[in-house]
């Protein structure tokens, strides 16, 4: 039987972000682990998606979130609490569409950084 060339071992989790409408925030959730979000809805404005505090249960937690609408996109902490590389800062944000945000958690600390597609990165302090 001759392959399809289509496997679904291989396949992103991809969501698109659905947040408070009022607020633009999504709290991360376990079942979270793994996904792909992208913000879409310009017409709320600024989207940010919120960290929980960093913890054991948390070890190996990672997502993406793709720029996918010309407003603001950020991953920050929820807690107040600093991610890594830079310890001033609560989160990383992007305006341009493509760009990708990254976080991943080692169960003490979140470190969150950013592809680029030509665009530029802000660090919220």
């Amino acid at each position: 039987m001759a392959k399809n060339n289509f496997s679904f071992n291989n396949r992103y989790r991809v969501e698109t972000l659905e947040h408070d409408t009022s607020t633009g925030i999504y709290q991360i959730v376990e079942r979270d682990c793994g996904k792909v979000f992208i913000s879409t809805s310009a017409s709320v404005g600024a989207t940010q998606i919120q960290l929980p505090e960093a913890s054991m249960i948390y070890r190996g937690f990672n997502f993406k979130l793709v720029v996918g609408a010309a407003q603001t996109s950020s991953i920050e902490h929820a807690a107040g609490g600093v991610i890594v590389p830079n310890n001033t800062a609560v989160g990383v944000a992007s305006g341009r569409i493509g760009n990708e945000i990254y976080a991943i958690c080692d169960g003490s600390s979140w470190f969150v950084y950013g592809k680029t597609d030509g665009g530029e990165y802000e660090v919220v302090v």
